[in-house]
């Protein structure tokens, strides 16, 4: 038996088994030896939202290529306040002039003074890098967005959480690895 046969095709939304098909974040919990579920605990909280949207308005024909992020998105459970607010940061800065950018990209230097010891940890920076995230819906769900820039916004947050974190191993065994490529067609 091949890879595909034993996983489920990738396809929009959330699914009541793996029978139905599956969206990333019910592979990475199923790769995680997670119940099946869409909120997968072992992804960091923004990157898990990112990546719902990206599956969700990704067409038929291209979200097969998404299955090349699950390795990156893996074990990146949040790793405390500074990741999370440097993330959030870092994606409000990526994201399409608004008032809600604005207002994000003020908040950050509020948050600037936390990191640096000005101001206790309020312990809400994965709120912060969640909202974030919520500022590229439009861009995400608008019909001109390309397939391959809705995967590259979530291949270079998974840089920038890479670069935050020190982390650059994929944490996939070999034969895990090999099952993500499988789900990708041969050009």
């Amino acid at each position: 038996m091949t890879a595909p046969e034993l996983l489920p095709l990738l396809s929009a939304g959330p699914h009541p088994g793996p029978e139905h098909g599956a969206c990333l974040n019910e592979y990475l919990a199923y790769l995680a030896g997670e119940p099946w579920t869409d909120n997968p605990r072992t992804v960091h909280a923004a990157l898990r939202r990112l990546a719902a949207h990206v599956n969700d308005t990704t067409s038929d024909a291209r979200r097969h290529h998404l299955a090349l992020c699950i390795p990156r998105l893996l074990d990146t459970a949040s790793t405390g306040e500074r990741v999370d607010v440097l993330l959030g940061g870092w994606l409000a800065m990526q994201a399409p002039a608004s008032r809600a950018r604005r207002r994000l990209l003020r908040e950050s230097t509020r948050w600037a003074r936390r990191l640096t010891g000005h101001e206790a940890p309020s312990g809400a920076g994965l709120s912060f890098a969640v909202e974030a995230v919520d500022l590229h819906v439009p861009w995400l769900h608008a019909r001109s967005t390309r397939d391959d820039d809705r995967r590259r916004l979530l291949e270079q947050t998974c840089d920038r959480y890479d670069t935050l974190t020190g982390r650059y191993i994929s944490p996939l065994a070999p034969e895990q690895w090999a099952a993500c490529r499988a789900l990708v067609p041969a050009r």
